[in-house]
C-alpha cells in the first residue's frame, strides 16, 4: 500500500487535471495495487474529487482533513456519503489551521498530487505552499498543471 496526499485549489479543478488524475492515481492502483489517499474536504476542487474516488473505489484507505479555519466550507464527508458500503478504512482528523493541516497530510504521505490552479508558482498560495514543504520534506510530488500537464519531482520529467 502508498500513502497518497492530495491538495486541490479554492477552485474547481479543470477537465484536464481530473482525466490527468484518475490517470495517476489509476497508474499508482496498478503498481501498488492498494492505495490510502489522504485529503481534505473544504477547497472546491476537494469536493470535485472526493465523489470520484468514492464512486470508483480508488482508494482502500481514506483519510479526510479539516481545519478549523475552514468550517464553513468544509463538507462532512460522513454525513454527505454513505460509507458503510464501501470496502476501505476511513477516519477524519482536524487541526487548527488549513497550514497544519497540509503539513499532516504531506506528513502522512510518500506522495503528494497537487493541483495549482495556476501554472507559476506563486508565493502566497496555499497549493504551491504545500508543494514547496513537500519538497523540502522530500516527498515526492505530482503537479497536474490546468492544462494537464503532469510533472514529478525529484525526476523531472513529464508524465
Amino acid at each position: 500500500m502508498v500513502d497518497l496526499a492530495f491538495i486541490g485549489n479554492n477552485t474547481l479543478i479543470t477537465r484536464q487535471q481530473n482525466d490527468k488524475l484518475l490517470t495517476v492515481l489509476k497508474k499508482y492502483i496498478h503498481v501498488y495495487e492498494n492505495i490510502s489517499l489522504h485529503i481534505g474536504a473544504s477547497s472546491a476542487s476537494d469536493r470535485t474529487v472526493l465523489p470520484t474516488i468514492l464512486e470508483n473505489s480508488l482508494a482502500q484507505g481514506l483519510t479526510v482533513y479539516y481545519s478549523d479555519e475552514e468550517k464553513g466550507v468544509s463538507v462532512k464527508v460522513s454525513e454527505v456519503y454513505d460509507l458503510s458500503i464501501k470496502r476501505f478504512r476511513y477516519a477524519e482528523k482536524s487541526y487548527p489551521s488549513v497550514f497544519e493541516k497540509n503539513r499532516r497530510m504531506i506528513e502522512s504521505a510518500r506522495v503528494l498530487i497537487a493541483v495549482p490552479r495556476e501554472e507559476r508558482e506563486q508565493k502566497n498560495s496555499e497549493t504551491w505552499m504545500a508543494i514547496r514543504y513537500a519538497k523540502n520534506q522530500k516527498k515526492a510530488v505530482i503537479i497536474i498543471y490546468p492544462d494537464g500537464r503532469a510533472t514529478k519531482w525529484p525526476v523531472k520529467t513529464t508524465m
